[in-house]
């Protein structure tokens, strides 16, 4: 009927959920008859125990997502996968049957039945697709990830320059740094590598840089609507 939600999606971020700094943008670029249905790995912690079970560990790949108030926080992304896992198991059991999962990092093969949607393979292959080997600028949120955002890439055969600066302890001027570190790299395109991007961070990148620019979220949200 008219008004009535006709299907639902759930979406599992790996900070805290609501995510009310990305999914009302997103809903704007979705399908009016999708209900969004939010799940947060760390829903059930606090800071200062979320903190503690997943405290990066050097060597190992680390993630960056964001607490419900808005603090940053970074995660082992072994604990990380082991969590995504039950949650992918909750959504099933509550009768959805696709799943975005918010986070644009590479993860293993998880046991779903549900349409299982990763950011990962849809930005990596269109990125791959219209970039050829020219050079690309990534922008992703900490220091602490550029070996393994730089070897992700390095995967996809995709030619990077990294540049860092935080959406979750933004700072316009240290967006506007990193923009102009990319425009001096020549690169023919930027990809903001984080679902936490937003889009007048977008614009802040764009305005420097004056090429394309690639935002995580409604990239994907784009895809998605083709999927649903």
């Amino acid at each position: 009927m008219e008004g009535e939600y006709v299907k639902k999606i759930g979406v599992i971020t790996i900070g805290q959920s609501p995510r009310n700094d990305l999914i009302p943008e997103i809903e704007k670029y979705i399908n009016n008859d999708v209900q969004i249905v939010e799940y947060g790995i760390l829903d059930d912690y606090t800071y200062e125990e979320a903190i503690r079970k997943f405290e990066p560990v050097k060597g190992k790949n680390v993630l960056v997502s964001r607490m419900r108030e808005g603090t940053q926080i970074e995660m082992n992304e072994d604990i990380v996968c082991e969590e995504l896992q039950k949650n992918i198991y909750k959504v099933e059991k509550d009768g959805i049957s696709t799943i975005l999962l918010l986070c644009t990092g590479k993860f293993p093969q998880f046991n779903h039945k549900a349409l299982l949607i990763t950011p990962f393979s849809i930005i990596h292959s269109i990125v791959k697709s219209i970039s050829g080997k020219e050079k690309v600028g990534i922008i992703i949120p900490d220091s602490s990830q550029i070996r393994q955002c730089n070897s992700w890439w390095k995967d996809s055969d995709i030619n990077v320059v990294i540049e860092t600066a935080s959406p979750y302890n933004y700072s316009k001027a240290g967006m506007k740094k990193a923009a102009m570190e990319l425009k001096k790299q020549s690169v023919s395109m930027i990809v903001m590598d984080c679902m936490g991007y937003t889009i007048e961070m977008k614009k802040t990148v764009q305005d420097i840089t004056k090429g394309p620019v690639i935002l995580s979220r409604i990239l994907v949200t784009r895809v998605l609507n083709e999927i649903l």
